[in-house]
């Protein structure tokens, strides 16, 4: 292979044989303005990249090349100019085309018309690209991963060339800040958006989501922060039958949303809707088909009041479950009759939580760690009859709470550490608990951590009777040491 160019700046030319050669050339001798006149007709892998100094490029006597490789241009950090005119003939760029071109705020596309595929990183991370005319795409049939992701400046973009697209990739338009709006009307096509579809474009207000009515399957991160977004409508989103994580992940000024649509949902991945500040209420009846709930379902959302939990195919949810909805007075999970298994810290800090009826997950064998932990306002509680594995800080520090009835809690054969501390319970009925203390269960008990005991007892200290009736629970031989205890709080033991 042999290559010519031309040091606009010095009037001086150079032929070299190999990429590798013409590379070096540019950087040892801090080449800023450069004319290519000769290359192969195909353009081989890291043409130029890494060019820190390079300012401006004319590529317009290159009328023979017809596909490009990698990393063409790729990390030229301070190109300003670039002439593809001579690209009339290429049908085939390569990843990383001009990305990490942070200094370029133009670029004319149009020789790319005979282009079908733009691949992964195409302009990606060109910060100052402000206006790009896409028109000459009119033959791209698939866009792949992270297409004019982190074009900060980029304001509006026009896709209408695009009508041929079938699949778009992940990072599409992501991280393009001041994106103030967009027309996916070309992708009426396309049947999956695969992860972080116009993520963190934090100027969008609004987007009209009709064109998309093909789509069937919504990979991770859509539409995540997009701060500025008040409203949306998933109408057009009926045919979808499963949802990534992060779906519309931290959109703190939404509102309102409808989820109606969703009806054909059978899975929803982690953290669906988390960190929605503003979101007051929400009707999950549209999600009625959803089988599977992943972790941090509404997590964060500190205004939810209002939840209508209509989700009886649910069979497992995730950890944090409406963790740190600050306030959720009330919650009614007669619809979870189906839930066999629960994540960690479900209904974790709702402080504003009175009461809670936890007898419709009667499916439920194991429940994780941190259940209903720092529910402060916590007075009432009805367990859960079935279960045999307890996680680690079970109901931790529910300081209201100042009975319970443990009695549900007959099969129970494990229980995690933290169970019931830091709490100002005056009575207690253990006899759920009669397992920790039958013969039977000698073998466990024998190799229970005596010094994680004693770590318990002085954390109690503080709180008066809670450590004698935690400790008259776990072993009731211990109760005549506790002079001043009432034997009617111990009644059932």
């Amino acid at each position: 292979m042999s290559y010519e160019i031309l040091d606009l700046d010095t009037n001086r030319n150079y032929k070299l044989n190999d990429i590798s050669y013409l590379n070096n050339c540019v950087k040892n001798k801090n080449i800023k303005n450069i004319k290519i006149l000769k290359t192969p007709n195909f353009i081989d892998d890291d043409f130029l990249y890494y060019c820190h100094e390079l300012e401006s490029i004319d590529l317009s006597p290159l009328t023979n090349v017809k596909e490009i490789g990698y990393e063409f241009l790729s990390h030229c950090t301070n190109l300003k100019n670039i002439d593809l005119s001579g690209f009339s003939n290429v049908k085939e760029i390569g990843d990383d085309f001009l990305s990490h071109c942070y200094e370029l705020e133009s670029i004319d596309l149009s020789p790319l018309s005979n282009v079908t595929v733009i691949r992964d990183n195409f302009l990606y991370y060109c910060c100052k690209l402000e206006s790009i005319d896409l028109s000459p795409f009119s033959n791209v049939t698939e866009i792949r991963d992270k297409f004019l992701h982190f074009c900060e400046k980029l304001q509006n973009i026009d896709l209408s060339s695009f009508e041929n697209v079938t699949e778009i990739g992940s990072w599409f338009l992501s991280h393009c800040f001041e994106l103030e709006s967009i027309d996916l009307s070309p992708f009426s096509n396309v049947t999956k958006i695969r992860d972080y579809f116009l993520m963190n474009c934090f100027s969008l207000e609004s987007i009209d989501l009709s064109p998309l009515s093909n789509v069937t399957v919504i990979g991770s991160g859509f539409m995540h922060e997009c701060r500025y977004l008040e409203n949306i409508d998933l109408n057009p989103l009926s045919n979808v039958t499963k949802i990534g994580n992060y779906f519309l992940r931290n959109n703190n000024n939404l509102e309102n949303i409808d989820l109606s649509p969703l009806s054909n949902v059978t899975e929803i991945g982690g953290w669906f809707l988390s960190y929605c500040y503003k979101l007051e209420s929400i009707d999950l009846s549209g999600l009625s088909n959803v089988i599977s709930i992943g972790d941090g379902f509404l997590y964060k959302c500190y205004n939810l009041k209002n939840i209508d939990l209509s989700l009886s195919n649910v069979t497992e949810i995730g950890g944090d479950f409406l963790y740190d909805c600050h306030n959720l007075k009330s919650i009614d999970l007669s619809s979870l009759s189906n839930v066999t298994k629960i994540g960690n810290r479900f209904l974790s800090r709702c402080d504003k939580l009175k009461s809670i009826n936890l007898s419709p997950l009667s499916n439920v064998i194991k429940i994780g760690g941190e259940f209903l932990s720092y529910c402060h306002k916590l007075e009432n509680i009805l367990l859960l009859s079935n279960v045999t594995d307890i996680g680690d800080g079970f109901l931790y520090c529910c300081r209201n709470l100042k009975s319970i009835d443990l009695s549900p809690l007959s099969n129970v054969t494990k229980i995690g550490d933290k169970f019931l501390l830091n709490n100002k319970l005056k009575s207690i009925n253990s006899k759920g608990l009669e397992w920790f203390y039958h013969p039977k269960k000698e073998e466990y008990q024998q190799n229970y951590d005596k010094t994680m005991l004693e770590a318990r007892k002085e954390f109690m200290k503080e709180y008066g009777l809670a450590w004698e009736l935690m400790a008259a629970v776990w072993n009731p031989a211990n109760f005549h040491k506790f002079k001043y205890l009432d034997p009617d709080t111990f009644a059932d033991i």
